[in-house]
């Protein structure tokens, strides 16, 4: 010792903003630092369901339409019987390079780069800096039964430090809408670290990674549209259903937060 922990190191950030030592974008660039050594893979990875990904037997024309129209520069390449097993990825440069000379109706499958895949609980800190070493900027998430988790590239990881960073080709749509009032409209896959950080509340995080998460576990079931649960004050709605997906989460201000309890209502 002498030891400092990280609330005691936080606590000293944020005297040091309170008495103008150091700019708050410091301050949050320190408390993502801080945040980083205990994010994992699964925390910032982007989910299966919202994976593109194009089938083996593609031609490589057909493969760099869908490369182009999404705006990536690397598809995971599956079997078309089992869209689970990614046999590779195909970069978009690849792709480019043998349109032009004319292999066009060739298979995306003759055109493969190696795979990596990577545990759910993979520290992103660990990750990032083998990306750097090996010079990868893509991973495939796995589950504990192997089966695909999700996706995570570099970008996702250096995020987690500097915030959000938006090129031509990102979804425009904000991840927080003030709705004025004490209501937001936030997206089903906003982290629950987020959503506290924006509300002030402390929902538990143990057992799910966001907010429909935590709406569907609190639940236990797949909600109707509009049907909610309150906790710490505030009302959290499913607004927008994707099947048995939770898109789209109201959330509301409770009128009397003396009465808030976690059982769920219709």
């Amino acid at each position: 010792g002498p030891f400092v922990s990280e609330q005691e190191l936080l606590g000293i950030v944020e005297g040091a903003v309170e008495d103008e030592v150091i700019e708050e974008e410091e301050r949050e660039l320190i408390e993502s630092i801080i945040e980083f050594g205990d994010t994992v893979a699964r925390e910032v990875m982007v989910p299966r369901p919202d994976i593109i990904t194009v089938p083996h037997v593609a031609t490589v024309t057909a493969a760099l339409d869908v490369a182009i129209g999404h705006g990536y520069s690397r598809l995971p390449v599956v079997n078309t019987d089992h869209d689970d097993d990614v046999q590779g990825i195909a970069y978009a440069k690849d792709l480019m390079r043998a349109e032009r000379e004319g292999g066009g109706s060739r298979p995306v499958s003759e055109l493969l780069r190696k795979v990596r895949f990577i545990p759910e609980n993979k520290p992103v800190s660990r990750l990032m800096r083998e990306m750097q070493a090996e010079k990868f900027h893509l991973a495939l998430v796995a589950d504990e039964y192997g089966a695909l988790a999700g996706l995570i590239t570099l970008e996702d990881c250096l995020e987690e430090l500097v915030g959000e960073i938006v090129d031509e080709h990102d979804d425009e749509d904000a991840e927080v809408q003030d709705l004025g009032g004490g209501a937001y409209l936030v997206d089903g896959g906003m982290a629950v670290g987020d959503i506290n950080d924006l509300l002030g509340i402390e929902l538990p995080d143990e057992d799910w990674d966001t907010v429909a998460g935590f709406l569907f576990g609190t639940l236990e079931h797949v909600p109707e549209l509009g049907e909610s649960v309150a906790h710490d004050g505030w009302r959290f709605a499913a607004a927008e259903l994707e099947g048995r997906r939770i898109t789209k989460v109201k959330v509301t201000l409770e009128p009397d937060p003396q009465h808030e309890d976690d059982t769920p209502a219709h």
